[in-house]
């Protein structure tokens, strides 16, 4: 056997760190066995314990006060001796505590030295009814004595029950003085709350032991003893293996400021990783077959550095679990990250080895990154790798969310916060969603901020810490809980280096999409695994992308689709199709060879049909050869006035879009800039943010984009919509559309010209010609079950052709809209004819493509129905054109009459009869003049469209003359003579102008009271038109409305409405 370092010899070498020396011990040595009776025999068992010098000297003390009172004839078992044991964990509270209670029988304290051991969680969750045999006759028992420990007691404290016990443990130590004995252990820090109790509590325990934690040479001892005791024949490697020994308790003496330190019990743990690993490695250097040779015995009495300090970490790079690392897919950034961290701790080995200060190299870290990067994978495999190195005593991961942490009551976020960490010690933390308790930072007192908090006190932080703790989330939402929370939080865990977990590109989730495949041994058609890429690519550009998470899901539909097929097969069919075919990855395959001219012909104009289907086929064209989003826009503008087929063309892009699998879904999102636009500062940019990220992989239209720029904060909107648009790249794209009319399009292009450089794509869409809307119609009616049909369909087509040019030229007209209007009414009137007449509908046919029965609608019927459309037009057109004049007259006369009034106040009585009746001559010569101006203006646009009809052909003129005839002998008002109508208005304005000279010749008082009816009229309609903005929910917000100049805007000041607009809705 090799010269070695035998323990057992080791009492020639010294301590490195210096000898242990007791004062206490040393004195105590002097008293002669004779004079120290028979508790002597119980202080001698505690001198020879490591350390504990303060416990020693208060044995010894206690021993002189007992024997002080017995000289001078006091009875000292009438006095209190319970006691706080205060310390961490191995310090030797529980044995300590058994010698106290020998002690004071020794000394005739107690009767009897009987111990009986319990905690504060169990007598708390027994509560008093139920403290069990032992515990309830040593507190109730007349003749029952001895010593009561009660561990962990500040848990008494936790609940009702718990305070319940600590007063009948009180009251026992009142009532039983000379037979009971009670010791509290605990922290220190938290035995505070505990005296504070009850004030009578720390006068009935006048003594308290502190036991503090060993020094680095009390630790050397206390190894070199276990060693000695239980390893006799063990030897180091080397001669100098006493330096492993000094380093093993440099790594204790680190972590012994930490408060789950457990002394005794650590070097106890410390020895049995040694041993364990010794074990390790004569397994893996085992000799084949039974035969022990002489160099197969030595190794089993050697320690060598490895097993005394754990592998070096460089060895990390020959470990399973860093192999399973390195095969991951992608994550190269996390790779090189834990990589450079195993360096830095193989530069600390090295240091240590040398005895040299080492450099705080933390293993707690922040995690970023979206779902399905691989977070809690490397969590896992980050945990093994710590725990093969020796600098995590367990290899356990322990995964909880922030809802684990936090309380229901004050102090509860803290216990269980400490609950879990005292948990997890030797473990991997990992706090999924970490950034869920950040609370804004303005709540200081928070149980969020409680959480953070009580990780911050008692996580330091460095390599020396027996536990590792990972928080993962969102990159934006960790750095806002960074900056949000403690300070003392970003230091801790290196937030300002995360490992960023990256969404994986294309080629990555075909590698990963390759290993499932190959992993669960499926097989699929080539043209299968194409199609499954593609759907990797489409789900790539959703604002949930999932990343690896989306293989698991695309592999599940096809594993489904793939069974459900099968099911419909016999066995040999399904023996004959083993592999995953197209469909069973995208069931709806079929929509891809779908043609845009088809489906939205008789929806769109030919040329707007024109332009998207170029849009199709260059994308289907490029699809083999390149990425089609770099060749067609994805940022357009749809200028034109409203019903003029804009919407449905952004319905046709989503799909074609869809088709060529550049966009998740061909849903259209529709939106306004009040979408986009806040109330506040600084909430306008998030608000567009989240708005536009809605929209990730579909197609977002702005309708009325125009209003973007007007408000407070529409610039910020605009803003934000450029840079959002810049930060996009591919699979991450969705097209965005500005819909508004040319006008205002071209005013909002010329205040931000930066926009009008990313919206280059313009399409305009014209109002519809009478063709177009006639096809419109056709194909409306087809979806309601109808068929265009005439007997004369020379004559048919032409008539309507005419009338829905008649139609165009009245106010209002609305394109699509007034069209699909008017197929509704169309099938509504011929149902009403068929109710009428109780006759069939006209004879039924078939649909020209589908071949099922539909209802006719003939050409005079829709017709008809075009001309009363018209006739509704122009007689709202008529009432408005009223109602404002009304309007316009009301106000002057307002105005006219307060500021009458106003002079009527001022002037003295003698002059006003003469500037009266010579402002109401004024007044009323005004008022003929334009009340003839008003009526020759609508007399004159009457003339005008009459003209306007009359100029088609003659059979059109008959036609229209018998019409005009037959409303003039119902009493139609548009065929009134002239003569007569001049009559009525000449006796109207004669009635007038009498009424004006009675109202002048009024008195003071009914001056007043008209100027009040009048304000009240006023105020009545200004009311009426608040309650019409309230009921048309012009402010989404639902702010209230106010009058502000010619219009009212709302509260909120972002929506305003003209009078005139007002009316027309």
């Amino acid at each position: 056997m090799e010269e070695g370092w035998v323990l057992p010899n080791m009492e020639h070498c010294q301590n490195p760190f210096g000898p242990v020396k007791s004062a206490v011990a040393r004195d105590w040595s002097y008293i002669p066995e004779g004079l120290k009776g028979s508790e002597g025999r119980v202080i001698d068992r505690l001198m020879a314990y490591q350390g504990l010098e303060g416990v020693k000297n208060g044995f010894v003390r206690l021993r002189y006060k007992v024997r002080v009172a017995k000289l001078q004839g006091k009875d000292p078992a009438q006095d209190n001796y319970n006691a706080f044991f205060q310390g961490n964990p191995g310090t030797g509270k529980t044995s300590v505590a058994r010698l106290y209670g020998e002690l004071l029988a020794a000394l005739h304290i107690i009767p009897s030295s009987d111990f009986v051991e319990t905690s504060g969680v169990k007598l708390a969750a027994n509560g008093p009814s139920n403290l069990g045999y032992d515990v309830e006759g040593l507190l109730t028992g007349k003749d029952d004595s001895g010593v009561l420990f009660v561990d962990e007691s500040y848990q008494l404290l936790a609940d009702h029950s718990g305070k319940q016990v600590l007063d009948l443990i009180l009251k026992a130590m009142s009532d039983k003085i000379g037979k009971l004995v009670v010791i509290f252990a605990g922290y220190k820090e938290q035995m505070e709350p505990f005296l504070q109790h009850n004030p009578g509590l720390e006068s009935r325990i006048p003594y308290t032991f502190h036991f503090e934690n060993l020094t680095a040479a009390e630790l050397w001892e206390l190894f070199h003893k276990t060693l000695r005791d239980n390893y006799a024949n063990m030897q180091f490697e080397r001669k100098n293996g006493g330096r492993e020994l000094q380093i093993a308790v440099n790594r204790l003496m680190r972590r012994s400021s930490e408060r789950s330190f457990g002394n005794a019990r650590e070097v106890q743990n410390c020895i049995a990783s040694m041993h364990n690993r010794q074990l390790e490695r004569l397994w893996n250097e085992r000799y084949m077959g039974d035969h022990l040779s002489d160099e197969r015995i030595k190794q089993y009495f050697i320690l060598t550095r490895d097993d005394m300090l754990g592998p070096p970490p460089n060895a990390a790079f020959r470990s399973k679990a860093w192999d399973k690392l390195q095969n991951l897919v992608g994550l190269e950034d996390v790779k090189e990250s834990v990589e450079s961290l195993m360096k830095s701790l193989q530069h600390n080995y090295e240091r240590e080895l040398q005895l040299k200060p080492m450099v705080q190299v933390p293993l707690n870290r922040v995690l970023v990154g979206q779902p399905g990067t691989g977070k809690t994978t490397v969590a896992k495999l980050y945990g093994q790798i710590l725990s093969d190195l020796g600098l995590l005593s367990r290899s356990d991961v322990v995964f909880k969310s922030p809802a684990d942490f936090i309380g229901s009551h004050v102090g509860e976020s803290e216990q269980k916060t400490m609950a879990i960490l005292d948990a997890t010690v030797g473990k991997v933390l990992v706090i999924d969603e970490a950034y869920m308790l950040d609370d804004g930072g303005d709540n200081p007192g928070s149980f969020k901020a409680s959480v953070l908090d009580t990780i911050v006190a008692n996580v330091q932080g460095d390599s020396n810490e027996d536990r590792c703790i990972l928080l993962l989330g969102y990159e934006e939402n960790m750095a806002n809980l960074m900056r949000n929370m403690n300070p003392g939080l970003s230091r801790r865990f290196q937030a300002a280096r995360p490992w960023r977990f990256s969404n994986f590109s294309p080629s990555e989730m075909n590698r990963i999409l390759d290993r499932k495949l190959q992993l669960e041994q499926l097989g699929t058609t080539d043209r299968a695994l194409e199609v499954a890429r593609e759907m990797l690519v489409r789900a790539s550009t959703r604002p949930d992308f999932a990343n690896a998470s989306e293989v698991d899901q695309c592999l599940g539909v096809a594993k489904n689709n793939y069974i459900h097929r099968l099911s419909k097969l016999s066995s040999e069919e399904r023996l004959s199709n083993p592999l995953l075919i197209p469909e069973d990855f995208d069931p709806d395959l079929k929509r891809r060879d779908e043609n845009c001219d088809q489906y939205f012909r008789g929806k769109l104009g030919d040329d707007i049909i024109q332009r998207l289907t170029k849009y199709e086929l260059v994308g289907r064209e490029a699809a083999g050869q390149t990425n089609p989003s770099v060749l067609l826009p994805n940022r357009l503008t749809f200028k034109g006035p409203s019903g003029t087929g804009k919407t449905t063309a952004a319905e046709a892009l989503g799909r074609i879009y869809y088709n060529l699998g550049l966009l998740s879904s061909s849903e259209v999102v529709q939106s306004t800039p009040m979408d986009f636009i806040a109330q506040y500062v600084g909430q306008t940019a998030p608000k567009t943010r989240k708005q536009l990220e809605k929209a990730l992989g579909k197609v977002l239209v702005i309708d009325g984009a125009s209003g973007l720029s007007r408000g407070q904060y529409g610039g910020e909107a605009l803003e934000a919509i450029l840079q959002f648009i810049s930060s996009l790249s591919y699979p991450k794209i969705m097209v965005i559309i500005l819909s508004d009319s040319s006008k205002e399009l071209d005013v909002l292009f010329k205040e931000y010209p930066l926009l009008q450089v990313q919206f280059e794509e313009e399409i305009v869409f014209s109002d519809l010609l009478p063709d177009d809307c006639i096809g419109m119609l056709r194909h409306e009616l087809e979806t309601l079950s109808f068929q265009i049909q005439d007997e004369s369909p020379l004559i048919g087509p032409a008539k309507l052709r005419d009338a829905i040019l008649r139609l165009q030229q009245a106010t209002g007209f609305q394109n699509a809209k007034d069209v699909k209007a008017l197929a509704k009414k169309v099938a509504a009137k011929a149902f009403e004819l068929k109710h009428k007449t109780g006759l069939e509908v006209p004879p039924r046919t078939t649909l020209r493509e589908s071949k099922e029965e539909a209802l006719v609608a003939t050409y005079p019927l829709i017709t008809k129905c075009v001309h009363e459309m018209t006739e509704q037009r122009r007689a709202l057109f008529l009432r408005n054109l009223q109602t404002s004049t009304k309007a316009q007259k009301t106000s002057s006369l307002l105005s006219s009459l307060t500021h009458s009034a106003s002079q009527f106040l001022k002037q003295k009585p003698g002059e006003k009869d003469a500037n009266q009746a010579r402002e109401d001559q004024s007044d009323q010569q005004t008022r003929v003049k334009t009340k003839a101006t008003q009526d020759k203006d609508i007399s004159t646009s009457r003339d005008t469209s009459r003209t306007r009809e009359g100029s088609h052909d003659a059979a059109q003129k008959e036609e229209s003359r018998q019409r005009s005839n037959k409303r003039s002998a119902n009493g139609d008002p548009d065929d009134i003579p002239s003569a007569k109508v001049a009559k009525s208005e000449n006796h109207q304005r004669e009635k007038e102008v009498c009424d004006d000279n009675s109202k002048a010749k009024d008195s003071k008082s009914k001056v007043k009271r008209s100027v009040k009816e009048m304000e009240q009229l006023r105020e009545k309609e200004e009311e009426a038109m608040k309650r019409k903005c309230h009921q048309l929910k012009l402010c989404p917000e639902g702010w209230a409305w106010r009058k502000e100049g010619t219009g009212f805007r709302c509260e909120g000041g972002s929506h305003y409405i003209s009078e005139d607009e007002l009316n027309k809705r």
